[in-house]
């Protein structure tokens, strides 16, 4: 089981959340875990607001996907997330 904690801040969106994840545990050498312990991790200490979207994704069935498919669903998330970040800043600078 992993032993860290990783909270997602308040209103940090998610891309930076998984982007911050990922710089860490390159950092810490922390590839030794596997998916599910991260997945794990991230359940434990993701937002409300990102769990609720998440959860709204699987129509309530977040915890029944297995690491590698709840993996997926946070990066494709997080992927989305910041390309429409991108769409509405760049909407705004016109």
């Amino acid at each position: 089981m992993a032993i860290f904690l990783f909270p997602q801040f308040e209103h940090e969106p998610c891309w930076q959340y998984l982007s911050r994840l990922n710089d860490y545990r390159a950092q810490y050498m922390l590839s030794m875990y596997e998916n599910w312990e991260i997945c794990n991790v991230m359940l434990a200490r993701i937002t409300h607001e990102t769990r609720a979207t998440l959860e709204s994704m699987c129509y309530g069935g977040l915890y029944s996907l297995n690491a590698d498919d709840m993996w997926d669903l946070f990066e494709s998330f997080a992927s989305y997330y910041l390309k429409m970040q991108k769409i509405k800043i760049k909407l705004e600078s016109k």
